[in-house]
């Protein structure tokens, strides 16, 4: 970058902080008056800045979500990868599913069936599920006969 360059960037920097600055300086009165002058509307302005804040506060809020989520996300595709040949066809691990979960009803918290019907769940969940029961122990692959 150029000398003259760098030094028309460091203006301009210095211009939108002392412009920055003279309306921080400023009182309410001050700035509702520029604001008017101006034909800008205060209550669109006061709208849009409340949008703004609100949609920050929830982005920040989320962010462990969105974390955990992504985690969830790469851990179901490392499952996935496991090579665990299910038997049968799809009405068979449907079966050994709905086994699993009579035995051990908790399991459908932890797979986020409690609130769906079963026969919602698609053949390829119905797999994922189980390779993911296989892969945690709590099933064993050889009851899948």
């Amino acid at each position: 970058m150029s000398k003259n360059t760098r030094d028309d960037l460091e203006k301009l920097e210095n211009l939108t902080e002392r412009i920055a600055e003279s309306f921080i300086e400023m009182s309410n009165d001050e700035l509702l008056r520029v604001l008017a002058d101006e034909g800008e509307d205060v209550s669109s302005i006061a709208s849009r800045t409340r949008a703004l804040f609100t949609a920050t506060d929830k982005n920040f809020r989320q962010r462990s979500l969105r974390a955990a989520k992504q985690k969830h996300e790469e851990n179901l595709g490392k499952l996935k990868n496991i090579p665990l040949a299910l038997p049968g066809n799809a009405k068979d691990w449907r079966n050994w599913l709905d086994a699993a979960l009579q035995r051990q009803p908790e399991l459908k918290n932890a797979l986020t069936l409690q609130h769906r019907e079963f026969s919602s769940v698609t053949d390829d969940e119905v797999a994922s599920y189980l390779r993911q029961l296989i892969a945690l122990g709590v099933i064993d692959q050889k009851d899948l006969k």
